[in-house]
């Protein structure tokens, strides 16, 4: 058999062209707030002009007590949530302001991975010296972690769509504590319990040897001020930081789905073999880039309609064969990071509309596509607000 070459487009030339065009998953435009600035200093003997002060803006509905605590929280959580009332312009997660009547202001863009909330656990402390396993985060896209069988969070504030592709740190705050845990080992035991002086040094430690999304939870009891002062801590923005609410203890998840396979979408091997004796054709690189320009529109469409677990992008090589008229004759991924059947055939089904010139000389072509897929404009919130 011959011994066909395959074009492989330069995947910097392709992201150009494709993969911005693919990136539309957006949430949560972010802006900055404007704080107050201090009071005027007067001369002595001498009365200054005063100047109006505009207070930053703030929504009633998102503001909590000076005496809250973390189940409050949770309970103004699902209020927005049933108001639908997720997005805000802060870019950050708590905000503490003498401006405000309750000094407290929940600011984040919220994305809640289950509905409703459920409430926060009273006496965290107990089941964390008791449950020493891996944890397991549910968030909006996508599950983190294998084992269900251990203590299981929600995230309720919103990440970017990749950081559920990283191992998660939960930091529990509690009465007595930190407690550190991972998704991805078990508790180690000299780190069951720190204080918080000691978590800024722990987590530095720990992204000595990983890249990981930071979570952090707290049981009904615990102060929003003790909370903010956890959140102050972190070193933001090294890592993504976002809230979460653990589920009651005898919460029984089912394990996580098997990736769906189709021998049709996917071939890891390449392209169905040719005759032997099948001539091989050739077109210019540039023909294939401006063909597959013209069908960005269709790829949009794609990835705003792919499901939660899609979001997070990835990387796919699309590999398709040319035939002598001009039209994709067969089409299947080779590589494929995300792993999700529905946008794997919606992004195959944009290639039945490349319209090329017939190879020259005539005979069949077979491309290789990369494809970066990575949501603009979602990105991580700052743990407070300055």
């Amino acid at each position: 058999m011959p011994n066909r070459s395959i074009k492989k487009l330069n995947a910097f030339t392709v992201y150009a062209l494709v993969a911005c065009s693919l990136a539309v998953l957006t949430i949560s435009a972010c802006g900055s707030s404007t704080e107050s600035s201090q009071p005027l200093v007067r001369a002595p003997l001498e009365k200054q002009p005063t100047e109006a002060v505009e207070s930053p803006p703030f929504d009633r509905r998102r503001m909590l007590s000076v005496d809250s605590r973390f189940g409050d929280l949770i309970k103004t959580v699902n209020s927005l949530d049933r108001q639908d009332l997720h997005h805000s312009d802060q870019r950050c997660l708590l905000r503490h302001s003498a401006v405000t009547p309750g000094n407290w202001l929940l600011e984040a863009d919220l994305a809640v991975a289950v509905r409703p909330l459920p409430e926060a656990p009273a006496e965290l402390s107990r089941r964390l010296e008791s449950v020493t396993g891996k944890i397991h985060l549910l968030t909006l896209w996508g599950r983190i972690g294998t084992e269900v069988g251990g203590i299981v969070l929600v995230a309720f504030t919103t990440t970017s769509p990749s950081s559920a592709r990283l191992p998660a740190v939960a930091l529990f705050l509690t009465e007595r504590g930190v407690y550190l845990r991972h998704s991805d080992q078990d508790a180690e035991p000299t780190m069951q319990l720190l204080q918080l002086e000691d978590v800024g040094p722990s987590l530095a430690k720990i992204a000595s040897q990983k890249a990981f999304t930071l979570y952090v939870t707290a049981d009904a009891a615990t102060p929003i001020s003790a909370l903010y002062d956890l959140l102050q801590r972190l070193p933001y923005p090294r890592h993504e930081v976002a809230l979460a609410v653990a589920l009651a203890a005898e919460t029984r998840l089912p394990a996580p789905l098997a990736a769906e396979t189709d021998s049709e979408v996917w071939c890891p091997d390449g392209l169905p073999l040719l005759l032997e004796d099948l001539p091989e054709g050739d077109m210019p690189r540039a023909d294939i880039v401006a063909a597959i320009a013209a069908i960005r529109g269709k790829t949009q469409a794609c990835v705003s309609s792919a499901d939660a677990s899609a979001a997070a992008g990835g990387r796919v090589v699309v590999a398709f064969r040319v035939g002598a008229s001009g039209k994709v004759e067969n089409r299947c991924l080779v590589e494929d990071d995300i792993k999700n059947l529905a946008l794997a055939k919606c992004i195959l089904s944009t290639l039945d509309e490349l319209r090329l010139p017939p190879p020259n000389p005539t005979g069949p072509v077979d491309i290789h596509l990369p494809l970066r897929l990575s949501p603009e404009g979602i990105s991580g919130q700052r743990p407070v607000c300055e």
